[in-house]
């Protein structure tokens, strides 16, 4: 299972100077597919994924992009060296729900849905079908496959361990989950940088899983995500070589702060810091745990 930086391909943004441009049925419901962060509301803060394709997509002197349907107001951008984090409000804005979805999306009271405050993120919204059944996380995706608004055979969509309830990754042919320390021990000695690992972890935390991404099923020396938790919980430090293949641009809706993690420039929400240091790009992600605010900081800040 590939992890929501996967997704980014290089992906680079020009913030000025272009028209709005108009994305394909995928692009737009991946661009508000919620990847992490997806159980325990106790931060608004949710990654947005942005795709090759979406390269098009670009901010011009509104700060308002168009992405088909969508219009994500930019609140602001933050750049931490090759990667752009963006932070959004989406407050009060509606969204069209696309034509594929008439007939299938109702509220509570049988009332046909035809466009939702903020997106397609059914974590934040009730809906239901016309037998009056609520939409669930897994049926909302299968929707979205069946009606269309996702192609299955190009759009390859993750969805985070935590959100499907699971504390360890599966493994399959895009990836290698590695659960022991000496399993960990082999797998940084193959990755193409030093793997950064934080000093300070909060009670109760230890080391769960690293995993891979891999093509063909040689996995890749440039990506690595490693997994802590308490047992119940997870949260996840994701790291990636910095080269021009592996920049990327994601974004918040929530309020983000720049400041700076061992003297380089750094993005933080409540539930989590981006940031960049002796070539690798790194972010820890609060995922389904309650390491969030300080104590998130306090872990980022011992990632040596």
């Amino acid at each position: 299972m590939k992890n929501e930086y996967d997704y980014l391909n290089g992906a680079e943004l020009d913030l000025s100077g272009y028209e709005p441009a108009e994305l394909t049925k995928e692009e737009r419901i991946i661009m508000k597919k919620e990847v992490l962060n997806k159980t325990k509301k106790r931060s608004r803060a949710k990654r947005v994924i942005a795709v090759a394709a979406a390269v098009a997509v670009v901010f011009g002197v509104t700060q308002l992009a168009f992405a088909g349907g969508i219009v994500e107001r930019i609140v602001k951008t933050i750049s931490t060296g090759h990667n752009t984090i963006i932070e959004t409000d989406n407050s009060g804005v509606m969204f069209a729900l696309p034509e594929e979805l008439s007939g299938r999306v109702f509220d509570k009271d049988g009332k046909p849905v035809t466009e939702l405050e903020g997106g397609l993120n059914e974590s934040d919204i009730e809906l239901y079908d016309e037998n009056g059944v609520k939409y669930d996380e897994q049926r909302w995706i299968d929707l979205m496959y069946e009606t269309g608004v996702i192609d299955k055979d190009k759009m390859r969509v993750s969805v985070s361990a935590a959100s499907e309830g699971k504390l360890i990754p599966d493994e399959n042919e895009n990836n290698k989950v590695y659960t022991t320390l000496d399993e960990l021990k082999r797998f940084k000695s193959g990755l193409n940088f030093d793997l950064l690992e934080p000093e300070y972890l909060p009670e109760g935390y230890s080391f769960l899983y690293a995993e891979g991404f891999a093509n063909d099923g040689v996995v890749s020396g440039d990506y690595a995500v490693i997994g802590y938790s308490n047992g119940t919980d997870v949260f996840t430090v994701h790291e990636r070589i910095i080269n021009d293949k592996t920049k990327y641009t994601t974004s918040y809706d929530a309020p983000v702060s720049e400041c700076e993690i061992h003297g380089c420039a750094a993005a933080v929400t409540n539930s989590s810091a981006e940031w960049e240091q002796g070539g690798v790009s790194v972010a820890v992600l609060s995922g389904n745990s309650g390491v969030i605010g300080d104590e998130l900081l306090k872990v980022a800040e011992s990632v040596k």
